[in-house]
């Protein structure tokens, strides 16, 4: 695992220690002792035997050696990646860290979200579900625009809505990491796919 130094900037390879002050590692050239800092902090133990059994929770959670960690600055940031890291993790056994206190330790599972949610006084929305809802909405902005302009004909509402939703979810599986061409990418989609499903059969004289 790749630290640097928080005095000196050395960067070197080695591993995390666990003890009763928290996570830390010791810099080999300049000795200093940094912690592993962060209003949130996600940290895997040392799993030798992945196919070990739940009976051993107990004894390897509590080694010294933490395998990989990671730091947030915002519990948004953890949130994103612990969804990801949730669906294949770095070990079997983890914890996690808010504010100095250890709030979850143990398989990392996606029931530990509810957890989460109430150390953190998170909403029932999750990230995932609010990055889908924005989506929706730009989707059903372009629809707006295209019966505006006769171009598309919705005789149920529902159906619209729905296809709408479809077409979100679609868009984020197809475009996980889209940044800054998101709203030409969902707009162009959007277009497309709306007049393939809405698009007014012109008549004579039109």
């Amino acid at each position: 695992m790749e630290l640097k130094c928080s005095k000196c900037g050395h960067t070197y390879s080695g591993r995390v220690t666990k003890d009763g002050n928290g996570l830390f590692y010791a810099c080999p050239k300049c000795r200093t002792v940094n912690g592993a800092d962060g209003l949130v902090v996600m940290a895997f133990a040392e799993d030798g035997d992945p196919k070990k059994d739940q009976e051993r929770f107990v004894s390897d959670i509590e080694k010294s050696e933490v395998r990989t960690w990671y730091a947030y600055d915002t519990v948004e940031a953890f949130m994103d990646h612990w969804h990801k890291m949730v669906k294949a993790p770095d070990g079997m056994w983890y914890w996690v860290i808010y504010k100095g206190e250890c709030i979850c330790s143990g398989a990392c599972d996606p029931y530990d979200e509810d957890i989460f949610k109430k150390e953190f006084g998170l909403s029932a929305v999750t990230g995932e579900e609010l990055r889908r809802s924005e989506c929706v909405f730009d989707i059903t902005l372009v629809a707006a625009h295209l019966m505006r302009e006769n171009r598309i004909e919705v005789e149920d509402s529902r159906e619209l809505f729905s296809f709408c939703m479809e077409l979100a979810q679609k868009f984020e599986a197809e475009n996980p990491e889209i940044g800054d061409d998101y709203m030409d990418a969902i707009e162009e989609l959007a277009f497309e796919k709306l007049t393939e499903r809405f698009g007014r059969t012109m008549e004579a004289g039109e």
